[in-house]
């Protein structure tokens, strides 16, 4: 079943256009000037057209940077039809964070979706202990269950992160993260490099136990798509 679910979920929608969003765009000229790294067109592009079959209530993406993935997603979101309940972003910069917020604002979605700003793994903790508080009040730190997460981090913070994460799926909730790239070159065992990414292949073994995975290689990277075996 799962199979076939990654199969129709992980193909190109070809009645989506390919180009950038303006909003997107403009974004993407100021990470070329700041020299920041993000997922390439063709990994957002690929994750937009999933979301966009996905329907999802609750999205929460970890890793907003200055918004280039939030844009396309919210140029998706601009249709009533795709518009989810909740979009949270949670961004650990402040300064990014206000430009996030700006974004939002642009797309007038501040009734419905929100930028929070801190360490996630700090944020993940406390809904940790929120839950097994018993849910005290109406307010968790961060919204949970959520049907659709996005884990955009540093290679050496990814798996912590994504163990942390994963809990707040819904049974037939879906978590997209990036594969850490291939360590190239000569390099010793002890290199971060190889450690991060042999801490990687160790974790993808292990999560196969409770989680489906799809591995699907697009241009400059591979996105990682994750659903709860129930």
């Amino acid at each position: 079943m799962s199979a076939a679910f990654f199969e129709t979920l992980l193909v190109p929608d070809k009645e989506r256009p390919r180009e950038e969003p303006e909003v997107a765009a403009n974004i993407g000229i100021q990470l070329q000037h700041m020299g920041m790294a993000h997922w390439s067109v063709s990994v957002i592009r690929r994750l937009r057209d999933a979301i966009g079959r996905l329907h999802p209530k609750n999205v929460l993406e970890f890793g907003g940077g200055i918004g280039y993935r939030s844009a396309w997603l919210m140029d998706l979101f601009e249709n009533p039809e795709h518009q989810p309940e909740s979009y949270t972003i949670v961004e650990e910069g402040s300064r990014f964070g206000i430009i996030i917020k700006r974004l939002l604002d642009r797309y007038d979605a501040l009734n419905w979706a929100k930028v929070v700003v801190g360490d996630p793994l700090i944020m993940l903790g406390e809904v940790k202990a929120w839950i097994a508080a018993g849910k005290p009040d109406d307010n968790p730190p961060l919204p949970t269950p959520s049907d659709c997460i996005i884990v955009d981090t540093s290679p050496e913070k990814q798996l912590s992160l994504l163990d942390s994460a994963l809990p707040l799926l819904t049974e037939e909730g879906v978590l997209f993260t990036f594969e850490p790239p291939v360590p190239v070159g000569e390099l010793e065992e002890t290199d971060p490099s190889v450690i991060d990414f042999n801490a990687w292949i160790t974790w993808v073994k292990n999560v196969q136990q409770t989680h489906y995975l799809a591995f699907t290689p697009l241009h400059e990277g591979t996105l990682v798509t994750l659903m709860p075996r129930t």
